[in-house]
């Protein structure tokens, strides 16, 4: 059967005489260039043995390394470590092979294959820069420290050094002097796409500019080959700012290459859901009103040293924070007494809010803020309680709501009912959309949010 140009198009780029880091840049590169150069090492693998393609390259071993290489790009990680398991203490199969695993979320074995290659390869700063990436991630930051400083001061400063400084900075918590080190690596490179997706990833995390992060992911994507998580990520960015026709374009993109992706399936469901949502718009255009008004900040209201700096001390910043309290919450903290509790209950008399009235204490508290049109669903008894241990990622929520119960820290079904809509709505990016989602997904199996 006569080969395929394309298929000897990429097998000329796989054979080498020599495995070298130019290698696998000129593989990927031609990969990804095009959804059909995954077509085409799909096919090289499938013709690997029958097309006799190991026998085209100078030495075995370095053959067996592009294989497992090739495996690794397909996606096929349990299949490329198999293959480079075989050639471990070829620098770049070990190299590979700790990539391998460190992607499977293994990552203390990550690190000993990488720790057993920098042994027998000591000069290689490749392998240097890979074992201190895999101890950060480790958990072993002394020596991965101890590391990035000796290879630092003999290759002076570089773009790949400034990335690992802000890598070392985000693991110990030090989240400005993370973004200031990769802000230096892009500035030194504009093409360093790990220091380009960590900047958009603290920036849509600890970030209140969204636009921040998404000029991020977007110079991220913008580099050969595409960066994947980064791709996805942008969705997400997009998903988050309510640009869901950008944020299925970004999902679409990742499945071009990969059809099976498991978490672009899903998140492109969740972003195509997010362009067909109606809602009763009197209703969301309340609960919207409402929302503003619990975002309103402590700061533009007119409270005392005292009451300012317990609120301060006690991490309650918006009026949503503030009527998660109780009375006695409040008059237990120190410093805090009838007067400042006067004070703020005024403030919310103001607008229509009083305490407690987002975590009502049990058989007391104030009537609910949203009176419900239909009668609550009965949560117990009346209900399976296998249902109600039933974990939260069964209702196949969206991404920003899956979020939002991550920071409530919900995990089960009976935790998430529990809460009211005062007390979801009051999460960040937590809005009507997400809060008439959960409703529809429990109304769905006959549950319902407290009143």
């Amino acid at each position: 059967m006569a080969e395929h140009t394309e298929l000897k198009s990429l097998r000329d780029t796989v054979v080498q005489d020599d495995c070298a880091e130019g290698t696998f840049s000129s593989i990927r590169e031609r990969v990804f260039s095009s959804v059909a150069g995954m077509d085409e090492l799909r096919e090289l693998l499938r013709t690997w043995e029958d097309a006799k393609v190991a026998d085209a390259f100078r030495r075995k071993t370095d053959a067996q390394v592009v294989l497992g290489y090739l495996h690794y790009l397909n996606g096929e990680l349990e299949r490329a470590e198999e293959v480079l398991r075989h050639v471990k203490s070829h620098p770049w199969g070990g190299y590979w092979l700790a990539r391998v695993l460190f992607d499977m979320t293994r990552r203390r074995d990550a690190c000993g294959v990488a720790r057993e290659l920098h042994e027998h390869h000591p000069d290689s700063a490749e392998i240097a820069w890979l074992l201190a990436d895999m101890q950060l991630h480790a958990g072993a930051e002394d020596k991965a420290a101890a590391l990035i400083a000796s290879l630092q001061s003999k290759a002076g400063e570089s773009s790949r050094g400034w990335f690992f400084t802000g890598l070392l900075a985000e693991k110990r918590g030090e989240y400005d002097a993370a973004f200031e080190a990769y802000e230096k690596a892009v500035a030194l490179d504009g093409t360093n796409v790990r220091a380009l997706f960590q900047l958009g990833y603290l920036g849509s995390r600890y970030s209140e500019d969204a636009e921040e992060a998404i000029a991020y992911y977007e110079a991220c994507v913008a580099q050969v080959p595409c960066h994947v998580n980064a791709l996805i990520n942008l969705g997400l960015a997009f998903e988050d700012a309510g640009k869901y026709e950008e944020a299925i374009q970004c999902f679409s993109a990742v499945l071009r290459f990969y059809p099976t992706h498991p978490r672009a399936k899903l998140y492109l469901g969740d972003a195509k859901a997010s362009t067909t949502m109606c809602y009763d718009r009197e209703r969301e255009k309340e609960l919207s009103q409402q929302n503003q008004v619990l975002r309103l900040s402590i700061s533009e209201f007119e409270l005392s040293v005292r009451s300012r700096n317990c609120l301060a001390k006690m991490n309650i910043e918006t009026l949503g924070d503030l009527i998660m309290k109780t009375r006695s919450e409040l008059l237990a903290y120190k410093n805090f007494g009838e007067t400042s509790l006067a004070e703020i209950e005024e403030i919310l008399q103001q607008k229509g809010l009083s305490l407690g009235q987002g975590a009502a204490e049990e058989g007391e508290g104030p009537p609910p803020l949203f009176a419900e049109e239909q009668p609550p669903a009965e949560v117990e008894p009346g209900v399976d309680p296998e249902m109600l241990n039933r974990p939260i990622e069964s209702l196949n929520l969206s991404i920003r709501s899956r979020r939002c119960m991550e920071r409530l820290k919900l995990k089960t079904l009976r935790e998430l009912v529990a809460k009211s809509e005062i007390e979801l709505m009051s999460a960040k990016n937590f809005g009507v959309t997400s809060l008439n989602e959960v409703k529809a997904k429990l109304s769905e199996i006959g549950l319902g949010l407290r009143t």
